[in-house]
C-alpha cells in the first residue's frame, strides 16, 4: 500500500465535526478501526469514504470512476482483480449510477 497520510481539515466532510467532534478524532476513529472497517467492506473496486479522505487527502471519487482511480494508485489487490475480470463482461453502468450519490440522478 502507498504512504499513508492524514488529509488536511479542508478535506474533511464539513458534518465531520457533528459526528466525532474534530478532523482529527475522526481520522483516529477511522485508524483505529481501518481493519474491521475495511474487511466488513465487500464491493471490489470500491473504498469507503476514510480511505480516500484520510489516507489519500482526496474527496471520494464517484463510485463509477472508484476503480479506474484504484488501478491507477495501485490499490487493488489481486483479489479485486480477479474479482472485476469476472465482472468486466457485464454493464454496470446502471449499478454505478445508482450507487453514486455525487451524481444528479438526471445527469
Amino acid at each position: 500500500m502507498g504512504n499513508l497520510f492524514l488529509a488536511s481539515p479542508r478535506v474533511v466532510p464539513r458534518n465531520c465535526g457533528a459526528l466525532f467532534g474534530s478532523a482529527e478524532a475522526a481520522s483516529s476513529a477511522w485508524f483505529g478501526h481501518r481493519a474491521a472497517l475495511l474487511a466488513a467492506d465487500t464491493s471490489p473496486g470500491r473504498r469507503l469514504a476514510g480511505f480516500w479522505l484520510f489516507e489519500r487527502g482526496m474527496e471520494p471519487p464517484r463510485v463509477g470512476d472508484q476503480e479506474s482511480v484504484l488501478r491507477q494508485l495501485g490499490e487493488l489487490s489481486p483479489d479485486e482483480e480477479s474479482t472485476l475480470a469476472v465482472w468486466a463482461p457485464w454493464p454496470r453502468g446502471a449499478a454505478d449510477i445508482a450507487l453514486d450519490t455525487n451524481r444528479h440522478p438526471y445527469q
